[in-house]
């Protein structure tokens, strides 16, 4: 019954953060022989690699869990998280913030959106610039997505590209790229073409 005088909280919260990925943890001691652990688990929203390093980042932008080559390997082949090849900052390390929340949000909108319309799957997602805030996203059909982020963003261009599809560009496999960051215009290229179209 001596126990819980001598149980060292500091080393339990260790243990378990190294065995989870926590967003809180509160160990109680209830005398005279009871604890109470009450943790909440960090929600990952996408995976972030930059050079060497992958991380998994939280729903606020914010590195927060190194990914091992290995286990990188295979979150690629589930396709469980969209996964962010970062063009922006020199380095990234854990605990740095690497995008804003809505931006990300407006990522995780995109991965989700694009295979269910106008049902293309995506190949690369590339963070290219924090100011203004821009992705780039190349899909399996080999062309790319040129799109604004923040302040969700991402809706209203992905409607655009979706009406494009629907009402003017029928047939996608000779475009370079679409361009949707600049208001109610769409800017495409085909590929071999010199100059670009729009609507």
């Amino acid at each position: 019954e001596d126990n819980i005088f001598l149980f060292n909280q500091g080393a339990l919260t260790d243990i378990l953060r190294r065995m989870y990925m926590l967003d809180t943890l509160r160990i109680e001691k209830l005398y005279p022989d009871t604890l109470h652990i009450t943790l909440e688990e960090k929600v990952s929203s996408v995976i972030w690699i930059k050079n060497e390093k992958s991380f998994f980042v939280d729903l606020q932008g914010t590195a927060f869990k190194e990914i091992t080559p290995q286990e990188l390997t295979g979150f690629l082949k589930t396709k469980q998280y969209p996964v962010v090849q970062d063009a922006v900052h020199e380095v990234v390390e854990m605990g740095n913030k690497v995008i804003e929340a809505d931006a990300l949000g407006d990522i995780i909108y995109a991965a989700q959106r694009l295979p269910e319309d106008p049902g293309i799957g995506i190949t690369t997602i590339a963070y290219t610039s924090n100011l203004p805030q821009e992705v780039e996203i190349v899909v399996d059909e080999g062309w790319k997505l040129l799109a604004s982020l923040g302040g969700r963003a991402m809706e209203p261009q992905l409607q655009k590209l979706s009406t494009l599809f629907h009402e003017k560009l029928k047939e996608r496999k000779n475009i370079s790229y679409i361009d949707v960051r600049y208001g109610e215009k769409i800017f495409y290229k085909e590929k071999g073409a010199t100059g670009r179209g729009g609507t």
